[in-house]
């Protein structure tokens, strides 16, 4: 069996303003006053999938016997390139020799605005080129850079598999299968020299390569070690090099059976039923699941060496106006509107620029599994109904996901003792008539900020003991103070406000280490996709089944699922199994009913056929659908009720303005909203800790998981575990009444009256986001399906003519 599928992105048939948008390469418009621009380019994408396998069964007796093979691949590639460079029309003040006359004196009573407008309607009316935007890209054959060329990169990923199974009909009641398969997926590989990556080295940084929490290979939370790289570089990704090593030992089985038990009599007849209808089936498998070859595409594909900027301008590009050329440059010097002279090619290593982001997979990464385990039975309720009951669970292992290597370094440089004491000395400060300040001003209460001076003013030694050195703006700053609540501290916030650029260099100057709050502090994010993540799920499911029988058929089923996740909060941490929102029960039911009226029904069988076209051949159809949706809420603990008792506050409230008449829908009530607005709505700097706009909060609220005796940093901290409650059933109903009116002796009309959500029933999206906003609570928008289906949420009706002949 072979096949072949292909998903190209065509330029020319699937063309769209969006497509250009998205790349940035369509831009045509002439404002008055900005200037001009003008570029047509595209980057379709193609991705091909095929696959080749083949069977060979055998029956030996009561064996079925299977072999089999397959090789699948996946080809991917990638086209970027521009048909025209961008040219922008303004005027230079510095250069321009024109410069001169837009003064305020050429141009009497005129604002510095009205000159700009003038500076750019000249621009725009001559012809001045302000710059001409371009970029280079590596031509896949030459290894050099082209002006407006097309960067292709093609990758891709293969994978093969071998399998064996036998079902084995050991009796006429029971029988048994098992196989097992073999199955290899070769790692993403380059197929063209365009592709660059970096190595972990470049990733941990200047702090290097080493051991972390868990067996992560960098020296993460150990500020002060620099045995790394202070810059990150990029190498060129050699076609056929393999993004992680190949796992080779990658085994999947299956196993079950199904069994009559064939019960006459007893106590186990009422709960078999019908000895030949009655099945037991159990099963259990291991599976592997493949990865995408996007999630390789979509980081190493965006790393530096494939494109240059070609950006001609007059500060940070290529010289607009070159040595040997005079201002201004005009739009009619076609000329000098060319490329400009860039490098013939990459030169590896290339250099990382700040804010960029590193991206590796684990070398070692596993091929994610999944086992799946079932049981159920399967009985006749009388000769026309089934009743099944069954479990359905699975356990995924080694999914992959990002890990963040750039978390903040907050216990081990000692910050988050400083931390405390800044907070403490904001108290004192203010009960002091300090103000609002967590300097130390050597008042009772205060102590030194060692790590914040040296970040804020670049002292140490002694103008760290000294409270006349304590004099940056910062300590008085709004964000600052903010962050030092204690109700809503944001400790990890605070380290990033002085892990900038200005301020690092303040506290190198001081003594400190690069990395102290981050581990490579040269790049902007460092993530590392790794096979930690896991879920699990169990479930129970009910399903109840009437053939067409006397004219009815009903379809109907029930599941009650519980779904875990493996999160990861930090990296000193193992990663920890929250319960997962979702569906915990669902009721699904369809059903079609031939209302028994009319000729060939029970009742009017001979009827006259003008009586028949009125009363006979009804039809009554629909289905429904009902669920409930579960909410979480993590880092937050209740006050003045429990989590039952608002599970039954839970409920959509709808309010009307008495003035403007609008209508706002909440999902709590108003005194819960209320005190938990005020709860969330912190001040430091007040005497009680809350805003004096909303007060203290009091009665029943939702409040921060942190207090005066606890700091809260990651989910579940200060005893806070997750709040979980079911919202309002989602409830959806469609029904349909079918009139049939025959003709001749095979045709026949319909008249189908469809009425979906027939009850009209509102299904809101709650939020569940407790804030200090008027918002908080709030629902904003209901069910709907408008992109897919045509279904806006509310009631449509609709009537469907059919003509069957």
């Amino acid at each position: 069996k072979a096949g072949w599928q292909s998903s190209p992105n065509d330029f020319f048939s699937n063309i769209t303003p969006s497509m250009f948008a998205d790349q940035g390469g369509y831009s045509l418009g002439l404002p008055l006053i900005t200037g001009a621009t003008a570029r047509v380019g595209a980057a379709p994408r193609n991705t091909a999938t095929w696959s080749v396998s083949d069977d060979l069964s055998w029956l030996k007796g009561s064996h079925n016997l299977t072999f089999g093979g397959s090789f699948s691949g996946v080809h991917n590639r990638t086209n970027s390139y521009d048909n025209a460079a961008t040219v922008n029309l303004g005027f230079n003040t510095t250069f321009d020799p024109a410069a001169s006359l837009f003064t305020s004196a050429n141009f009497p009573g005129a604002s510095s605005g009205n000159l700009a407008d003038a500076r750019n309607l000249y621009a725009l009316l001559t012809g001045r080129v302000s710059s001409v935007n371009g970029t280079a890209r590596l031509d896949a054959s030459t290894g050099k850079y082209v002006y407006l060329g097309d960067l292709t990169q093609k990758s891709r990923q293969y994978a093969f598999a071998a399998y064996a199974a036998d079902s084995w009909r050991v009796s006429r009641t029971l029988t048994f299968t098992a196989g097992v398969r073999w199955d290899v997926q070769l790692p993403f590989t380059a197929v063209t020299p365009t592709f660059s990556t970096a190595t972990f080295a470049d990733l941990c940084g200047i702090s290097g390569v080493g051991s972390g929490p868990d067996g992560r290979i960098c020296n993460l939370f150990q500020p002060g070690v620099v045995t790394g790289k202070a810059q990150p570089e990029y190498q060129r990704y050699a076609p056929g090099t393999k993004a992680y090593n190949t796992n080779y030992k990658d085994i999947g089985y299956n196993a079950g059976f199904a069994w009559r038990p064939n019960v006459e009599g007893g106590w186990l007849r009422a709960i078999f039923g019908d000895p030949e209808q009655a099945t037991i089936r159990v099963g259990y498998s291991k599976t592997y699941n493949h990865e995408r070859i996007d999630r390789f595409t979509g980081s190493i594909g965006a790393n530096p060496g494939g494109t240059i900027s070609a950006n001609r301008n007059a500060t940070t590009g290529f010289c607009l106006v070159c040595p040997g050329e005079g201002w201004p440059l005009l739009l009619r010097e076609t000329g000098r509107l060319g490329a400009p002279d860039f490098p013939a090619a990459p030169i590896y290593p290339i250099a990382g620029s700040p804010g960029q982001t590193i991206q590796l997979f684990q070398p070692d990464l596993k091929t994610p599994s999944v086992q799946s385990f079932s049981a159920g039975l399967q009985r006749s309720l009388g000769t026309d109904t089934a009743l099944e009951v069954r479990y359905v669970g699975n356990r995924n292992r080694y999914g992959w996901a990002e890990e963040a290597w750039d978390e903040r370094v907050i216990f081990e440089n000692g910050f988050y003792d400083e931390f405390l004491v800044a907070r403490a000395n904001l108290a004192a400060n203010i009960a002091g008539g300090r103000g609002s300040t967590f300097a130390f001003t050597g008042i009772p209460g205060t102590a030194p900020l060692p790590i914040h001076q040296a970040y804020l003013s670049g002292r140490s030694g002694g103008d760290v003991t000294n409270p006349a050195r304590y004099t940056s703006s910062s300590y008085t700053n709004q964000a600052f103070l903010s962050r030092l609540s204690v109700f809503q501290p944001d400790i990890v916030g605070a380290a990033a406000a002085l892990d900038t650029t200005s301020f690092r260099q303040n506290a190198m100057a001081a003594g400190l280490p690069l990395n102290f709050f981050v581990m490579n502090p040269a790049a902007g994010s460092t993530r590392v996709v790794a096979d930690r993540q896991g879920t699990r799920y169990n479930s129970l499911q009910v399903e109840l089944r009437r053939r067409l029988s006397r004219g009815l058929l009903i379809s109907a089923n029930y599941t009650y699922a519980i779904r875990h996740s493996l999160e990861l909060q930090t990296l000193r941490r193992d990663l920890i199994e929250v319960n997962s929102t979702g569906v915990p029960h669902e009721f699904k039911t369809n059903w079609t009913w031939e209302i028994p009226v009319g000729r060939g029904r029970r009742f009017g069988t001979d009827m006259n056929p003008v009586v028949n076209a009125i009363l006979g051949n009804w039809e009554f159809s629909g289905n429904a659908r009902l669920q409930a949706q579960r909410y979480r809420m993590s880092n937050v603990k209740l006050v003045g009720m429990t989590a039952a008792e608002l599970s039954r506050e839970f409920k959509v409230r709808v309010y009307q303005d008495a003035v403007t008449g609008s209508t706002t829908v909440f999902s709590m009530p108003a005194d819960i909203i209320a005190n938990t607005r005020a709860a969330f709505s912190t001040d430091p700097t007040t005497a009680t800790g809350y805003s004096e706009a909303l007060g203290a909060p009091s009665g029943r609220y939702i409040k921060p998981s942190s207090d005066e005796t606890c700091v809260a940093i990651y989910r579940g901290d200060c005893n806070a575990p997750d709040i979980e409650i079911n919202g309002p059933l989602f409830t959806r109903v469609d029904l349909r009444i079918k009139k049939l009116f025959p003709f001749l002796s095979r045709g026949s009309i319909e008249v189908n009256l469809e009425m979906l959500n027939a009850f009209d029933n509102i299904n809101f999206n709650h939020a569940l986001t407790p804030g200090e906003t008027a918002s908080a609570f709030q629902v904003t928008s209901s069910y709907r399906d408008a992109n897919t289906t045509q279904d806006p949420g509310g009631r449509i009706g609709q009537l469907v003519f059919r003509i069957n002949w």
